[in-house]
Protein backbone atom coordinates (compact mmCIF):
# COMPACT_ATOMS: atom_id res chain seq x y z
CA UNK A 1 0.00 0.00 0.00
CA UNK A 2 1.29 3.44 -0.87
CA UNK A 3 0.11 5.01 2.39
CA UNK A 4 0.78 3.11 5.60
CA UNK A 5 -1.95 2.10 8.03
CA UNK A 6 -0.86 4.42 10.81
CA UNK A 7 -0.25 7.42 8.57
CA UNK A 8 -3.62 6.94 6.88
CA UNK A 9 -5.31 7.18 10.26
CA UNK A 10 -3.55 10.50 10.76
CA UNK A 11 -4.78 11.56 7.33
CA UNK A 12 -1.38 11.86 5.66
CA UNK A 13 1.20 9.77 3.84
CA UNK A 14 4.95 9.90 4.23
CA UNK A 15 5.07 11.39 0.74
CA UNK A 16 2.58 14.17 1.51
CA UNK A 17 3.60 17.74 0.56
CA UNK A 18 5.70 19.63 3.08
CA UNK A 19 3.71 21.40 5.76
CA UNK A 20 3.78 25.20 5.49
CA UNK A 21 5.39 25.63 8.90
CA UNK A 22 8.21 23.22 8.08
CA UNK A 23 8.71 24.90 4.67
CA UNK A 24 9.19 28.34 6.23
CA UNK A 25 11.56 26.88 8.82
CA UNK A 26 13.71 25.08 6.27
CA UNK A 27 13.71 28.18 4.02
CA UNK A 28 15.00 30.30 6.88
CA UNK A 29 17.73 27.76 7.59
CA UNK A 30 18.77 27.74 3.94
CA UNK A 31 18.89 31.57 3.85
CA UNK A 32 21.07 31.56 6.93
CA UNK A 33 23.39 29.07 5.23
CA UNK A 34 23.70 31.31 2.15
CA UNK A 35 24.48 34.36 4.34
CA UNK A 36 27.14 32.44 6.27
CA UNK A 37 28.56 31.11 3.00
CA UNK A 38 29.04 34.65 1.64
CA UNK A 39 30.58 35.87 4.84
CA UNK A 40 33.03 33.00 5.20
CA UNK A 41 33.76 32.54 1.48
CA UNK A 42 33.26 28.79 1.96
CA UNK A 43 30.13 26.75 1.37
CA UNK A 44 31.23 23.39 2.80
CA UNK A 45 30.97 24.00 6.54
CA UNK A 46 27.79 26.13 6.33
CA UNK A 47 26.13 23.55 4.13
CA UNK A 48 26.86 20.84 6.68
CA UNK A 49 25.35 23.09 9.32
CA UNK A 50 22.25 23.67 7.21
CA UNK A 51 21.79 19.97 6.50
CA UNK A 52 22.18 19.09 10.17
CA UNK A 53 19.75 21.78 11.30
CA UNK A 54 17.33 20.87 8.51
CA UNK A 55 17.34 17.23 9.58
CA UNK A 56 16.65 18.20 13.21
CA UNK A 57 13.91 20.59 12.12
CA UNK A 58 12.28 17.98 9.91
CA UNK A 59 12.24 15.51 12.75
CA UNK A 60 10.80 18.14 15.08
CA UNK A 61 7.84 18.88 12.80
CA UNK A 62 7.22 15.22 11.95
CA UNK A 63 8.57 15.01 8.41
CA UNK A 64 10.82 12.07 9.26
CA UNK A 65 9.33 8.87 10.72
CA UNK A 66 10.38 8.06 14.26
CA UNK A 67 11.50 4.64 15.46
CA UNK A 68 8.21 4.04 17.29
CA UNK A 69 6.24 4.02 14.04
CA UNK A 70 8.89 2.71 11.65
CA UNK A 71 7.00 1.34 8.66
CA UNK A 72 8.76 -2.00 8.38
CA UNK A 73 12.15 -0.37 7.73
CA UNK A 74 14.91 -2.91 8.15
CA UNK A 75 12.67 -6.02 8.17
CA UNK A 76 12.45 -8.65 5.46
CA UNK A 77 10.24 -11.73 5.23
CA UNK A 78 12.10 -14.61 3.53
CA UNK A 79 10.39 -17.98 3.20
CA UNK A 80 11.02 -20.47 5.99
CA UNK A 81 9.44 -23.36 4.08
CA UNK A 82 6.73 -24.12 1.56
CA UNK A 83 3.80 -25.91 3.19
CA UNK A 84 3.23 -29.16 1.26
CA UNK A 85 -0.09 -29.57 -0.50
CA UNK A 86 -2.77 -27.14 -1.53
CA UNK A 87 -5.17 -27.35 1.41
CA UNK A 88 -6.96 -24.34 2.88
CA UNK A 89 -4.19 -23.14 5.25
CA UNK A 90 -5.37 -21.15 8.28
CA UNK A 91 -3.86 -20.85 11.77
CA UNK A 92 -0.15 -21.05 12.65
CA UNK A 93 1.74 -21.74 15.89
CA UNK A 94 5.28 -22.51 17.02
CA UNK A 95 6.38 -24.52 20.04
CA UNK A 96 9.28 -26.76 21.09
CA UNK A 97 10.95 -26.54 17.68
CA UNK A 98 7.86 -27.42 15.68
CA UNK A 99 5.52 -25.43 13.48
CA UNK A 100 1.81 -26.23 13.65
CA UNK A 101 -0.41 -25.39 10.68
CA UNK A 102 -4.20 -25.71 10.66
CA UNK A 103 -6.24 -26.52 7.55
CA UNK A 104 -9.97 -25.94 7.11
CA UNK A 105 -11.05 -29.20 5.50
CA UNK A 106 -14.53 -28.46 4.25
CA UNK A 107 -15.81 -25.04 5.33
CA UNK A 108 -18.36 -26.84 7.49
CA UNK A 109 -16.54 -26.91 10.83
CA UNK A 110 -13.88 -29.58 10.36
CA UNK A 111 -10.15 -28.97 10.39
CA UNK A 112 -6.79 -30.74 10.69
CA UNK A 113 -3.56 -29.69 12.40
CA UNK A 114 -0.20 -30.76 10.92
CA UNK A 115 3.17 -30.43 12.67
CA UNK A 116 6.34 -29.66 10.69
CA UNK A 117 10.01 -29.34 11.53
CA UNK A 118 11.98 -26.20 10.65
CA UNK A 119 12.60 -27.46 7.11
CA UNK A 120 8.92 -28.13 6.43
CA UNK A 121 8.99 -31.91 6.85
CA UNK A 122 5.80 -33.32 8.33
CA UNK A 123 6.31 -34.96 11.73
CA UNK A 124 2.75 -35.44 12.96
CA UNK A 125 -0.87 -34.78 12.04
CA UNK A 126 -4.27 -34.93 13.65
CA UNK A 127 -7.34 -36.52 12.19
CA UNK A 128 -10.47 -34.59 11.24
CA UNK A 129 -11.43 -32.49 14.29
CA UNK A 130 -14.45 -30.18 14.90
CA UNK A 131 -12.38 -26.98 15.15
CA UNK A 132 -14.46 -24.72 12.92
CA UNK A 133 -12.40 -22.56 10.58
CA UNK A 134 -9.28 -23.02 12.80
CA UNK A 135 -8.38 -19.42 12.02
CA UNK A 136 -5.55 -19.19 14.54
CA UNK A 137 -3.47 -21.42 16.83
CA UNK A 138 -1.25 -20.67 19.80
CA UNK A 139 1.09 -22.87 21.85
CA UNK A 140 0.84 -22.90 25.64
CA UNK A 141 4.17 -23.65 27.28
CA UNK A 142 2.62 -24.66 30.62
CA UNK A 143 0.98 -27.80 29.21
CA UNK A 144 2.26 -28.16 25.63
CA UNK A 145 -1.24 -27.92 24.15
CA UNK A 146 -2.52 -25.92 21.19
CA UNK A 147 -5.34 -23.39 21.63
CA UNK A 148 -7.41 -23.11 18.46
CA UNK A 149 -9.76 -20.24 17.62
CA UNK A 150 -12.72 -21.14 15.41
CA UNK A 151 -12.71 -17.75 13.66
CA UNK A 152 -15.60 -18.54 11.32
CA UNK A 153 -17.01 -15.16 10.20
CA UNK A 154 -20.45 -14.57 11.65
CA UNK A 155 -20.25 -17.47 14.09
CA UNK A 156 -19.74 -17.19 17.88
CA UNK A 157 -16.18 -16.97 19.19
CA UNK A 158 -14.98 -20.32 20.54
CA UNK A 159 -11.57 -21.72 21.50
CA UNK A 160 -10.72 -25.43 21.50
CA UNK A 161 -7.70 -27.03 23.19
CA UNK A 162 -5.93 -29.83 21.31
CA UNK A 163 -3.30 -32.19 22.72
CA UNK A 164 -1.08 -33.09 19.76
CA UNK A 165 1.01 -35.55 21.84
CA UNK A 166 -1.75 -38.07 22.20
CA UNK A 167 -2.25 -40.85 19.67
CA UNK A 168 -4.24 -39.77 17.85
CA UNK A 169 -4.25 -36.06 18.80
CA UNK A 170 -7.52 -35.14 20.44
CA UNK A 171 -9.58 -32.31 21.91
CA UNK A 172 -9.19 -31.95 25.68
CA UNK A 173 -11.20 -28.78 26.42
CA UNK A 174 -13.49 -26.15 24.91
CA UNK A 175 -14.17 -22.50 25.77
CA UNK A 176 -17.29 -20.60 24.72
CA UNK A 177 -16.65 -16.86 24.27
CA UNK A 178 -19.79 -16.12 22.28
CA UNK A 179 -20.50 -13.16 24.59
CA UNK A 180 -17.49 -11.41 23.05
CA UNK A 181 -18.91 -11.53 19.53
CA UNK A 182 -18.38 -13.43 16.30
CA UNK A 183 -15.25 -14.68 14.62
CA UNK A 184 -12.26 -14.90 16.86
CA UNK A 185 -8.48 -15.11 17.25
CA UNK A 186 -6.49 -16.48 20.19
CA UNK A 187 -2.96 -16.07 21.51
CA UNK A 188 -1.33 -17.42 24.65
CA UNK A 189 0.49 -14.90 26.81
CA UNK A 190 2.97 -17.43 28.19
CA UNK A 191 4.64 -14.92 30.52
CA UNK A 192 1.35 -14.55 32.43
CA UNK A 193 -0.20 -17.89 31.41
CA UNK A 194 -3.43 -16.41 30.07
CA UNK A 195 -5.28 -16.13 26.77
CA UNK A 196 -5.69 -13.04 24.62
CA UNK A 197 -8.90 -13.40 22.60
CA UNK A 198 -10.25 -11.10 19.89
CA UNK A 199 -13.78 -11.09 18.47
CA UNK A 200 -16.00 -8.77 16.49
CA UNK A 201 -16.88 -7.68 12.96
CA UNK A 202 -14.31 -8.37 10.26
CA UNK A 203 -14.04 -4.65 9.47
CA UNK A 204 -13.85 -3.68 13.17
CA UNK A 205 -13.93 -2.24 15.68
CA UNK A 206 -13.34 -5.42 17.64
CA UNK A 207 -12.89 -6.55 21.23
CA UNK A 208 -9.58 -7.67 22.74
CA UNK A 209 -10.08 -9.64 25.96
CA UNK A 210 -7.62 -11.05 28.51
CA UNK A 211 -8.86 -14.38 29.82
CA UNK A 212 -7.61 -16.67 32.57
CA UNK A 213 -7.22 -20.36 31.88
CA UNK A 214 -10.36 -20.93 33.94
CA UNK A 215 -12.30 -19.03 31.26
CA UNK A 216 -12.78 -15.94 33.40
CA UNK A 217 -12.44 -12.61 31.57
CA UNK A 218 -10.01 -10.34 33.41
CA UNK A 219 -10.56 -7.20 31.33
CA UNK A 220 -11.03 -6.01 27.76
CA UNK A 221 -10.65 -3.06 25.42
CA UNK A 222 -11.86 -2.09 21.95
CA UNK A 223 -9.44 -1.74 19.02
CA UNK A 224 -9.98 0.05 15.71
CA UNK A 225 -6.94 -1.34 13.90
CA UNK A 226 -8.08 -1.83 10.31
CA UNK A 227 -7.59 -4.74 7.96
CA UNK A 228 -8.76 -8.35 7.87
CA UNK A 229 -7.52 -10.08 11.03
CA UNK A 230 -5.36 -13.11 10.19
CA UNK A 231 -3.19 -13.86 13.21
CA UNK A 232 -2.49 -13.00 16.84
CA UNK A 233 0.42 -13.51 19.22
CA UNK A 234 2.01 -12.02 22.34
CA UNK A 235 5.70 -11.18 22.03
CA UNK A 236 7.87 -9.48 24.63
CA UNK A 237 4.77 -8.28 26.48
CA UNK A 238 3.12 -6.73 23.44
CA UNK A 239 0.14 -7.89 21.40
CA UNK A 240 1.07 -8.62 17.78
CA UNK A 241 -1.84 -8.47 15.35
CA UNK A 242 -1.45 -9.72 11.76
CA UNK A 243 -3.85 -8.24 9.20
CA UNK A 244 -4.34 -8.35 5.44
CA UNK A 245 -5.36 -5.45 3.23
CA UNK A 246 -8.90 -6.00 1.87
CA UNK A 247 -7.49 -6.30 -1.67
CA UNK A 248 -4.67 -8.60 -0.43
CA UNK A 249 -2.06 -6.19 -1.82
CA UNK A 250 0.01 -6.49 1.36
CA UNK A 251 -0.15 -7.38 5.05
CA UNK A 252 0.64 -5.56 8.28
CA UNK A 253 2.00 -6.50 11.71
CA UNK A 254 0.67 -4.11 14.35
CA UNK A 255 2.21 -4.10 17.82
CA UNK A 256 0.17 -2.66 20.66
CA UNK A 257 0.23 -2.51 24.43
CA UNK A 258 -2.34 -4.40 26.46
CA UNK A 259 -4.33 -1.19 26.77
CA UNK A 260 -4.60 -0.97 22.97
CA UNK A 261 -2.04 1.77 22.32
CA UNK A 262 -0.34 1.12 18.98
CA UNK A 263 3.44 1.15 19.37
CA UNK A 264 4.53 0.13 15.88
CA UNK A 265 3.15 -1.03 12.55
CA UNK A 266 5.33 -3.07 10.20
CA UNK A 267 4.35 -3.55 6.58
CA UNK A 268 4.69 -7.09 5.24
CA UNK A 269 5.17 -6.49 1.49
CA UNK A 270 3.81 -9.82 0.26
CA UNK A 271 0.75 -9.66 -2.01
CA UNK A 272 -0.94 -12.82 -0.70
CA UNK A 273 -3.52 -13.40 1.98
CA UNK A 274 -2.01 -13.76 5.45
CA UNK A 275 -2.73 -17.03 7.25
CA UNK A 276 -1.70 -17.17 10.90
CA UNK A 277 1.03 -15.70 13.08
CA UNK A 278 3.50 -17.55 15.34
CA UNK A 279 6.34 -16.59 17.68
CA UNK A 280 9.36 -18.28 19.19
CA UNK A 281 9.00 -16.82 22.68
CA UNK A 282 12.68 -17.39 23.51
CA UNK A 283 14.12 -15.53 20.52
CA UNK A 284 11.18 -13.18 19.68
CA UNK A 285 11.32 -14.55 16.15
CA UNK A 286 7.99 -14.00 14.39
CA UNK A 287 6.64 -16.22 11.64
CA UNK A 288 3.81 -15.36 9.27
CA UNK A 289 1.71 -17.72 7.18
CA UNK A 290 0.48 -17.19 3.62
CA UNK A 291 -1.97 -18.98 1.39
CA UNK A 292 -2.10 -19.56 -2.38
CA UNK A 293 0.55 -20.99 -2.41
CA UNK A 294 0.80 -22.13 1.19
CA UNK A 295 3.99 -21.14 3.02
CA UNK A 296 5.55 -20.02 6.29
CA UNK A 297 7.87 -16.99 6.24
CA UNK A 298 10.03 -15.58 9.03
CA UNK A 299 10.53 -11.94 9.96
CA UNK A 300 14.22 -11.00 9.80
CA UNK A 301 15.74 -9.81 12.06
CA UNK A 302 13.87 -10.96 15.14
CA UNK A 303 11.67 -8.36 16.77
CA UNK A 304 13.27 -5.88 19.17
CA UNK A 305 11.12 -4.12 21.75
CA UNK A 306 12.57 -1.12 23.63
CA UNK A 307 12.41 -1.57 27.40
CA UNK A 308 10.27 1.56 27.68
CA UNK A 309 7.43 -0.20 25.86
CA UNK A 310 7.36 -3.29 28.04
CA UNK A 311 4.16 -3.81 29.93
CA UNK A 312 3.47 -3.85 33.67
CA UNK A 313 3.98 -7.10 35.53
CA UNK A 314 0.33 -7.58 36.35
CA UNK A 315 -3.13 -6.24 35.64
CA UNK A 316 -3.20 -4.84 39.17
CA UNK A 317 -0.86 -2.12 37.93
CA UNK A 318 -3.79 -0.80 35.90
CA UNK A 319 -6.23 -1.05 38.81
CA UNK A 320 -8.32 -3.53 36.80
CA UNK A 321 -9.66 -6.88 37.85
CA UNK A 322 -12.20 -9.42 36.77
CA UNK A 323 -14.99 -7.95 34.69
CA UNK A 324 -16.83 -11.03 33.55
CA UNK A 325 -16.89 -14.77 33.16
CA UNK A 326 -17.31 -16.98 30.14
CA UNK A 327 -18.39 -20.60 30.13
CA UNK A 328 -15.62 -23.16 29.79
CA UNK A 329 -16.54 -26.73 28.93
CA UNK A 330 -14.44 -29.83 28.92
Amino acid sequence: MGCHLLTRRRGACASSPMRPTSGRLLGALAARGRWESGRRRSSVAPMRTVLTLATLAAAAVGLLPTASVAHGAGYTFPRQFAVPGSGNQQGLAYGDGRFYVAFDLDGKGNARIVAYDAAGHEVRRSGRLPLGHAAELSFRQANGNLYVADGTPGRPCRVTVVDMRQSPPRIVRRYDFSALGAGGMVAIDNARDRMVVTAGPAGGPFTVAFVGMDGRIQRRFTSKVSGVRQGLEVVAGQIALYTSAPNVSSNTLTLMSDTGKVARAIRVPVAREGEGLAVNAKTRQLYVGFGHPNAVHRMTPALTVPSATKLPASDADFGMGTTGHERATS
